[in-house]
């Protein structure tokens, strides 16, 4: 706002006046100047397509706080500013605050300034917000992408300027990637690859390879790329030289996204430059860069509650009980999650902590092998975003370390010593129940037998086929498909895809699909389905909470009729077979 103006409320609007007319302390005054200052360091987030800002500072005024007074202060702010950047920001929260015609001619006077702004000596690389702001704004008419395509000839020359900043050549990326600017095509791979050859930049190569390839030259791109893998693997290897957890933290970044490259190229160009094993060794460089970080790394332990007065009362329960009363207080020691109060917290905690919850993550195995990764936002599991199930999944890890060794075990301990269950007992057991099919009661049962002398582990590994088999069939009572059909073979649907099934929580209730989900489905958990199907288990696991956790919760399942558990509201309250 200029030395010598200011802005005055009188009679419901808003009017200019001069500063020597508007006391310094006018409260319409200090609202003006707030609401200046406020806009010019919103922050621009792209992932809101409704409200793109954000303020800055705590107290600042956010556009969701700007009354229609406030509106109107803006209005005049974007008429007297000299300030490109505040006049731009004002012009499109006015744009944002309007509909139809309205807010199409106010989107349009926003991309004029910016073209003007953008040949201006004080327009800067940080300043490329503004552009991917705008390269938003080109779908309201002809008149719109006229201008977005003048502005985005502008940033090509700033690219194509000898030693552009790299924010320039981020932008390049923005432009590829949103399939702008392909008339230049030719030019940006050009450009890029000559800079390439003597700075063998990563950028530069994977900006000349991109652009190679929309201009149509498939081969140069794919020999750039391939110059690109080889780039990052060389750098890569020189910091796992070094043998730290940082400089190998760095290097597996270098060497997944050499592999993404890698495998972006034709078969036929890694074949003519005899570099067809090369994803191989970058395979074996991402294995050796995750045994140094595994290796090097300090075990995070976190404090466990004290449950030593729940466990007392349970063991004084039973101490007396006998048979099913004994089953029935084991079996009834803890809750099932209650899967509506896990997904809230989760949510809330992704609400305070998304720098924390939304960060990419991968799983490194003890042989460097990366078994899960995570960090995709956008996506969806199990019908929550993937932060949020993620978070569910480290909350489920915590319970299971937590109720297994201080409260269930110790029971199971009790129990071991003073009932004498045997073998034919638990065959029994798995016989009476509705939810074992009739021609596994033998197998259910013995497994639940091994895990009560003990031998959880082998108890735990026999289990899991059959809960598959158990999912499946239950399924099947409701119609769901379980199978799939194709080149005249019928093969039945593994235990990861059953989970997926929107019907599940139809036959087992919220709180158990949630319990399955979490230790058996392929996302975020321990994934013990999988693991346990293809050897991964070693034999040190046996010492890990799941085996008795998924014994325990097995034996559970088979002692409750499906009346227990079959209501999606209820959770899982039923009684215990008698």
């Amino acid at each position: 706002m200029g030395d010598d103006q200011g802005v005055d409320e009188r009679g419901g609007a808003v009017h200019r006046v001069r500063a020597s007319e508007v006391n310094a302390e006018h409260p319409a005054a200090q609202r003006a100047k707030k609401i200046a200052t406020s806009v010019e360091d919103y922050i621009f987030d792209p992932s809101d397509r409704s409200v793109p800002y954000k303020p800055w500072f705590p107290g600042d005024i956010g556009p969701a706080d700007l009354t229609e007074d406030d509106m109107q202060i803006v209005a005049n702010l974007a008429d007297m500013t000299d300030n490109w950047r505040l006049r731009a920001r004002c012009l499109d929260l006015i744009a944002l605050r309007s509909s139809g015609r309205a807010r199409a001619n106010a989107a349009l006077i926003m991309l004029e300034s910016l073209r003007e702004a953008i040949a201006d000596p004080t327009f800067k690389p940080r300043d490329m917000d503004f552009l991917t702001r705008a390269l938003e704004l080109g779908g309201f008419g002809p008149a719109h992408r006229a201008v977005v395509e003048q502005l985005e000839d502008r940033v090509v020359e700033l690219i194509l300027a000898p030693l552009p900043d790299l924010h320039y050549i981020s932008f390049s990326r923005r432009l590829r990637e949103d399939k702008r600017t392909h008339r230049h095509a030719k030019r940006l791979a050009c450009q890029f690859s000559f800079t390439a050859q003597s700075s063998r930049s990563a950028i530069e190569l994977e900006e000349a390879a991109g652009w190679a390839a929309i201009a149509g030259d498939r081969n140069r791109s794919d020999d750039l790329l391939l110059d690109l893998a080889l780039t990052l693997q060389e750098e890569a290897r020189g910091h796992i030289a070094d043998a730290r957890v940082d400089s190998a933290f760095y290097a597996s970044e270098l060497l997944h996204r050499a592999h993404r490259n890698y495998l972006r190229t034709s078969i036929r160009a890694r074949t003519a430059r005899d570099l067809v094993d090369l994803g191989n060794e970058l395979a074996a460089d991402i294995r050796g860069a995750g045994k140094i970080i595994v290796s090097h790394s300090t075990r995070r332990s976190t404090p466990l509650p004290d449950l030593s007065t729940a466990r007392d009362h349970a063991l004084s329960q039973i101490a007396n009980a006998k048979d099913d009363d004994a089953q029935a207080i084991f079996l009834r020691l803890i809750d099932l999650t209650d899967y509506a109060a896990e997904l809230a917290d989760a949510e809330n905690i992704r609400k305070n902590f998304a720098l924390l919850t939304d960060a990419p993550r991968r799983t490194i195995e003890k042989d460097g092998r990366v078994s899960a990764v995570t960090g995709d936002t956008k996506r969806q599991v199990f019908g929550v975003p993937s932060p949020v199930w993620h978070q569910m999944m480290r909350s489920h890890e915590f319970r299971v370390h937590t109720t297994v060794p201080q409260l269930l075990h110790p029971v199971w301990q009790h129990l071991h010593e003073t009932q004498h269950w045997s073998h034919s007992d638990f065959v029994d057991i798995a016989s009476q129940s509705d939810m074992t099919p009739k021609d596994r009661t033998t197998s259910v049962g013995t497994a639940l037998f091994y895990g009560f002398t003990g031998d959880f582990f082998t108890a735990f590994q026999l289990l899991i086929p059959q809960t598959e088999h158990l999912v499946r069939e239950q399924l099947k009572t409701i119609d769901d498909r379980t199978s799939r059909y194709a080149d005249g073979v019928e093969d039945e649907t593994s235990l990861p895809s059953l989970l997926k099934s929107g019907k599940l929580e139809q036959v087992f209730g919220v709180s158990l699909a949630f319990e399955l989900r979490a230790l058996f489905g392929d996302v975020g958990g321990p994934n013990l389905r999988h693991r346990v199907a293809h050897g991964q288990v070693s034999d040190e696991e046996e010492r890990s909470p799941y085996p008795f956790y998924v014994w325990w919760l097995v034996w559970r399942i088979v002692a409750t009729p499906t009346s227990g558990w079959a209501d999606p509201a209820s959770g899982w309250n039923g009684k215990l077979i008698e």
